[in-house]
């Protein structure tokens, strides 16, 4: 509930994983694949993702992870941007 007072955030951590990668994980055209879990790896708090049903499909990843010690969800498409066409 929006209304209620929340818990404070937890200590944050820096990723375990250097986040100067960023730059080249991502292809320049977003249309080709790449991996997003790596690319959450370098975001989050400890590099700690939990991932929700980690097998059911592998261009697509839900999960919860910590943000500057706040709690979050990640949805992540391995595609890149999704476009209409």
């Amino acid at each position: 509930n929006h209304r209620k007072a929340h818990p404070a955030p937890e200590a944050a951590a820096p990723p375990r994983h250097d986040p100067e990668e960023l730059l080249g994980l991502v292809p320049e055209d977003l249309r080709e694949p790449f991996d997003p879990r790596e690319v959450v790896a370098r975001l989050v708090d400890d590099s700690d993702y939990d991932e929700f049903k980690p097998l059911y499909g592998t261009s697509l990843t839900t999960g919860w992870a910590r943000l500057h010690g706040y709690p979050v969800g990640i949805l992540a498409n391995a595609r890149g941007v999704l476009f209409s066409e």
